[in-house]
């Protein structure tokens, strides 16, 4: 009838734990996902998936409990996810020559945003002897890396340097002995 009342209780459950995590995670997705390994990044973004179904309010056994357990488990799953994040690593190559003139590179993996000063070690351990040509005629010493880096400067991209070289010959100098000769030789005839 008309003046018949119905009453309906409401609970509010306050899930925004989720929701602010779900659009940090999205904001990271779009802003910055290509610095993530592809293994990490895909068990993140499934996180993430499931993180943002639907839940099934209707469902008459959904109670205020299963609705914040379901919420927390999707929580702590998405978190731990983005916990697990691991930034792909960028390779620094180092080109230089061997004792024999051979050809030589080092390869350092370097995490992204940091400085090679964080991996002194590695870059000290580089070695670039003299070496001289084929044929013997020119030695070559270690001169600098092209480009020059601050060693730092954090790396941002995938990067090569090339170790230049100074070059002298390596032939004897007859030039002085030329001049004494002749001058000797001068001496002999005056």
């Amino acid at each position: 009838t008309n003046n018949e009342k119905i009453y309906t209780q409401v609970e509010v459950i306050d899930i925004s734990y989720l929701v602010d995590l779900i659009n940090m995670c999205n904001n990271l997705l779009k802003t910055d996902s290509a610095k993530y390994t592809d293994v990490s990044l895909k068990n993140f973004t499934d996180a993430l998936s499931k993180a943002q179904e639907e839940l099934d309010y209707n469902n008459a056994t959904m109670t205020s409990n299963t609705i914040v357990d379901r919420c927390k488990t999707r929580y702590t799953n998405l978190w731990d996810a983005y916990q697990a994040l691991e930034l792909k690593k960028l390779a620094v190559t180092f080109n230089y020559k061997n004792a024999d003139g051979t050809d030589a590179s080092t390869v350092i993996n370097v995490t992204p945003g940091h400085s090679l000063s964080e991996y002194a070690d590695e870059v000290n351990a580089i070695s670039t002897p003299q070496w001289i040509s084929a044929d013997g005629a020119y030695k070559y010493t270690f001169k600098e890396w092209n480009p020059a880096f601050d060693v730092n400067a954090a790396i941002i991209i995938d990067t090569t340097f090339t170790a230049v070289y100074d070059s002298e010959s390596n032939l004897a100098d007859f030039i002085a002995y030329n001049n004494a000769k002749a001058t000797l030789l001068g001496k002999l005839t005056d």
